[in-house]
């Protein structure tokens, strides 16, 4: 048989490349005719309570706010500017007034949110009645570069600024500043304008907008070294708080020095080390001193819970446990519950700068969190490489924490696995309903199933059930041989499909638009996505070949997938062929029956 030419893909996949991020994100698409107008922005909306209604069904983070998908809701009140939306999330969608009648108190509608964001504390979400031509920007394609210009469009013209609707879920914002500055037309709401982005907090999701471009790019995050002694050149943006500046550094988040040993002038140029970088909110704590030794970077950390390291106790959070610095680009935390949690009467003994030998015992890649144990484990944790996600061998698992979407598993690897929630319009696959996670706990030891790993993320997705056969290992996943999937997750731009191997495979949503969770589809591996860690995939067309010459194979004939453009060394065993003769005829061949066709077959992706 040959060669599928993923093997040499997954052999790159070490644990040091697993753990390396990708390099830059993608270009955003310019896509202004997608953008959602929107009214002046409101201040102190506040949606009223419903009657009867349990909230929490939908926690705000879990919320898709692409503009494509639809959830489905009654409206609970209306307001001057509006109307409120019970689509069963923790807090109310807000509908905005338009030319349109709002639909009355108490009638069932499909919405569409549209961005998300807290104030006060409280979660808001925007929603539309209509969704969007193209889902909006995720995170990760917003070029923060300062140079890339992006399509936007006036939300909101105010004291504080202008608000624009760049196809995020959160506005961006010009400062007052440039604002007064700007010479020209005024500014309207609804006035489609080009911008760029100089500064994107992940944390807060804030976005900084200018109307000119940067002189010179921003560097991407990823690209920051956040060894303590690589130096940048910074500019002081403004105070914080005692002693806590924030800096621009060049890259596309600014970062905080913390702890300054003498005053800062706003604008004042600076020499900073990069001494902390959160990977899940992208905040980057600096120094103006420069450490004596380099700092571990994330790849290079040991989590097998044996090997020590030293280091010492710099805060005790409210929360309980203690951080430790002990010499890595993160620092680590030394629980006072869960699984590894060290006894209260522990905790309370340590003291701040105290030396203490610690051992990792968990690196999460997803959210950049190290946890720490006084003690060592009984044996070495397995690494991510290590995991078999086969779907039938058995671990011994144990009940760590949960959030809205998932259970946390223990189950002796170096991040814990997770066990998905099942969504409120039903399970699909491995998702799990409440009376199936309701006897686990954190004494109780059990059986778990890896049954899906991503080796960028380093994720892993367990069962609590064996699956009916094997899954199918990366290497073992053939191109461009089609595999039955099941469609798990669709947002954004992407159609998540499990194809029973325990990498996962991706669809550009536009070109699967009929697509929902669920359904069943024929897909074809086509390439893999080394930043996201899933297979690019095809939703098979019967057509799958091209046979060009004679329709006899005598040599002068050559036949091509048509899915990626590679000849075929002999006549393949299944799928329909399009076959072009000399004279300009066309005609259609089933490769495995022989049957023939003037009229090309219908397409059947969808099982």
């Amino acid at each position: 048989m040959k060669s599928h030419g993923f093997q040499s893909l997954a052999s790159q996949f070490s644990i040091g490349h697993a753990n390396r991020v990708g390099a830059l994100c993608r270009s955003v698409q310019k896509r202004a005719s997608s953008i959602v107008s929107t009214p002046q922005v409101r201040e102190g909306t506040t949606p009223p309570a419903v009657s009867g209604r349990i909230f929490g069904t939908w926690p705000l983070h879990a919320v898709v706010v692409d503009g494509t998908t639809c959830y489905s809701g009654k409206v609970a009140a209306h307001s001057q500017t509006g109307a409120f939306i019970d689509f069963g999330a923790e807090c109310q969608g807000f509908l905005a007034r338009s030319d349109l009648e709002l639909p009355p108190v108490g009638a069932n509608v499909d919405v569409y949110p549209i961005r998300k964001w807290k104030s006060r504390g409280a979660g808001r979400v925007d929603v539309a009645l209509e969704p969007t031509e193209q889902p909006r920007l995720d995170w990760c394609n917003i070029p923060a570069d300062g140079v890339t210009s992006i399509p936007g469009r006036v939300a909101s013209v105010g004291l504080s600024g202008v608000l624009v609707d760049i196809g995020y879920e959160k506005l961006g914002s010009i400062s007052p500043a440039e604002m007064a500055m700007r010479t020209g037309p005024q500014l309207l709401v609804g006035t489609e304008i080009s911008v760029y982005l100089t500064s994107k907090d992940k944390k807060s999701s804030r976005l900084e907008l200018s109307l000119h471009p940067r002189w010179q790019p921003r560097t991407p995050w990823e690209a920051l070294v956040s060894d303590g002694q690589t130096p940048y050149r910074g500019r002081i943006v403004r105070p914080i708080k005692d002693s806590v500046y924030l800096v621009d550094i060049n890259g596309e988040a600014h970062g905080y020095v913390v702890n300054a040993n003498r005053h800062l002038n706003d604008g004042e140029e600076v020499t900073v080390y990069i001494v902390r970088k959160d990977r899940k909110t992208h905040k980057m704590i600096l120094s103006l001193q420069r450490r004596d030794a380099p700092l571990q970077q994330w790849c290079a950390i040991l989590a097998d819970g044996i090997t020590p390291h030293v280091g010492y106790v710099i805060s005790k959070p409210s929360f309980g446990g203690a951080f430790v610095d002990f010499g890595a680009e993160v620092v680590g935390l030394l629980p006072s519950s869960g699984a590894w949690s060290a006894s209260p009467q522990e905790i309370e003994m340590l003291e701040i700068d105290q030396r203490v030998t610690v051992f990792v015992v968990q690196k999460t890649e997803e959210t950049g969190k190290i946890t720490l144990s006084r003690r060592p484990t009984p044996q070495p944790l397995l690494t991510l490489q290590d995991v078999k996600a086969d779907g039938v061998t058995p671990y011994q698992g144990r009940l760590e924490g949960e959030d809205g979407s998932a259970v946390y598993i223990h189950y002796g690897a170096q991040s814990a696995g997770l066990l998905r929630k099942a969504k409120p319009e039903g399970s699909v696959l491995f998702e799990n309903h409440p009376e199936d996670l309701a006897g686990l706990t954190s004494q109780r030891v059990f059986d778990v199933y890896a049954v899906k790993k991503n080796p960028v993320s380093g994720k892993v997705e367990l069962s609590l059930r064996p699956t009916a056969r094997p899954r199918l290992a990366m290497e073992e996943v053939r191109k461009n041989e089609s595999y039955a999937g099941t469609v798990y997750h669709v947002a954004f731009n992407e159609v998540l499909v499990d194809f029973g191997s325990h990498v996962t495979g991706v669809l550009a949503r536009d070109h699967a638009k009929v697509l929902s969770r669920g359904d069943r589809v024929s897909v074809l591996p086509v390439g893999f996505d080394e930043q996201k860690g899933r297979f690019k995939l095809q939703a098979c067309s019967e057509v799958r070949w091209l046979v060009e010459g004679h329709s006899t194979m005598d040599g002068t004939t050559t036949i091509t997938c048509k899915v990626t453009g590679e000849k075929a060394s002999s006549k393949p065993s299944k799928g329909w062929a399009e076959v072009r003769l000399h004279d300009g005829q066309i005609y259609y061949w089933n490769m495995e029956t022989g049957e023939t066709s003037w009229t090309e077959p219908a397409s059947s992706n969808v099982l």
